[in-house]
């Protein structure tokens, strides 16, 4: 299809009739030899989504993932394959660039005089950066596994407690000044600055940096870095993401958001989201729905409509979407995922269209068709069967239940030899 053909470079007469190795580098051709032969020998029906590199028309190598379904005939003859492929370009690139941040991190961590570290809810510590020896004189083994409490001195643990309590319950970063104890017995004052990151709305750890009071520089916070990569791998999804506020005011749109609707990085900002549809009567239905979202705010359920393209054209897209909320539960805007579905409704639409004209066909020759669910023994009848046979059922439980009410007693027998016939050889009549 036109993806794939965009996806490699190529035109359409460049691949139709060459073999599918011509487009794999020669070090994929004997695994896909083997994927594609354990499917033809009829092992497996399908594959399971496995990465490839594909070669494009300029001969550069592109990172892909694809899986590959038998095509069979109506008698259920191997016939061919439909593969599937996916572009992994952009996820390569977000995984690379997840992959430098997080060294950048450990070396930013690494060079710092302050000291990191992480705890989990219960206290116990679980990373530690190797500056704890310059400050502490313990070799971070030693600390791995320490509760929060123990170095702190005596008089300050319920300060300690109190503070990390509030830090729990609360999206702050919080400051506290108190003593540790040195490796020698002594105690030095420190400060320490930290928070609580978060994940799937469930508490996970507390992250904090430790310096000596006489030190003048502050550690960089990991939650910030943290929402940073959130926010890059936002920008490199290939779905619309788009927030927006209570009023229907679109504050942010991804980077695929704006290339789906044909603007430039930026242009949807300010926007309200009705004024990205096709049509003033889907505006209308849309505020008063957003209306009863921000009123009500009944459970979450995708939404399907029409937008219009900077330059006019006509989309179909499914909009996922869900509240957003402030620290304190109060409904602040909309978070929604936008998928550009125009070529999955054409092809439903023609599939019904297909499936009117077969009605209309069995209806004008006076035929029908049935099918035989080998699995559960289920049996379906078309349309024009129903006719046929003056039934109102078209969905049968089990063979018996078609054949005992509508075929001759004395006609039984052999239609259940025909149908045995079918599951033992694939094809049969009577």
């Amino acid at each position: 299809n036109e993806t794939v053909l965009h996806m490699k470079g190529y035109n359409r007469e460049d691949v139709i009739g060459h073999y599918g190795l011509d487009f794999l580098p020669e070090k994929d051709h004997a695994r896909a030899i083997e994927d594609m032969g354990a499917l033809f020998d009829g092992k497996i029906e399908h594959t399971p989504f496995m990465e490839y590199l594909l070669l494009g028309k300029d001969g550069n190598e592109i990172p892909c993932e694809a899986s590959a379904s038998l095509l069979r005939d109506g008698r259920g003859n191997i016939v061919g394959l439909i593969s599937v492929e996916r572009d992994l370009r952009d996820r390569k690139k977000a995984e690379q660039q997840l992959r430098d941040s997080e060294e950048k991190y450990r070396n930013l961590v690494n060079s710092l005089a302050d000291v990191i570290l992480e705890f989990g809810m219960d206290g116990i510590c679980t990373f530690c950066s190797p500056q704890i020896f310059n400050m502490l004189g313990y070799e971070e083994d030693e600390v791995i596994g320490w509760h929060v409490l123990d170095s702190v001195h005596p008089e300050d643990k319920d300060v300690v407690v109190e503070r990390m309590g509030e830090a729990y319950s609360s999206d702050q970063t919080l400051t506290q000044e108190f003593r540790l104890r040195h490796k020698d017995g002594h105690y030095i004052v420190v400060s320490s600055r930290g928070g609580v990151v978060k994940g799937d709305d469930a508490i996970r750890k507390y992250v904090g940096s430790v310096r000596d009071v006489t030190e003048s520089r502050q550690v960089v916070d990991r939650l910030r870095t943290s929402e940073e990569q959130y926010r890059m791998l936002v920008e490199t999804s290939p779905y619309g993401i788009q927030e927006n506020d209570i009023s229907g005011v679109i504050t942010f749109s991804n980077r695929a958001h704006h290339e789906i609707l044909g603007y430039e990085d930026g242009e949807l900002i300010g926007k309200y989201i009705w004024d990205l549809l096709s049509g003033d009567d889907r505006k209308e239905e849309l505020k008063a729905y957003f209306a009863t979202l921000v009123s009500e705010q009944p459970l979450p359920n995708p939404y399907f409509t029409k937008n219009r393209t900077k330059n006019g054209r006509a989309i179909d897209v499914q909009v996922d979407w869900n509240y957003r909320y402030d620290a304190r539960g109060q409904l602040v805007g909309f978070v929604s995922i936008i998928t550009d579905i125009t070529e999955r409704k054409r092809a439903e639409e023609m599939l019904k269209e297909s499936e009117d004209l077969l009605k209309q066909a069995e209806k004008l020759a006076g035929i029908g068709s049935w099918q035989w669910n080998l699995r559960d023994n289920t049996f379906s009848i078309s349309e024009g069967m129903r006719l046929l046979y003056g039934t109102e059922v078209t969905e049968f439980a089990h063979i018996k239940d078609l054949v005992e009410p509508l075929i001759h007693p004395d006609d039984r027998e052999a239609v259940y030899k025909a149908a045995g016939v079918v599951t033992a050889k694939g094809s049969g009549k009577t």
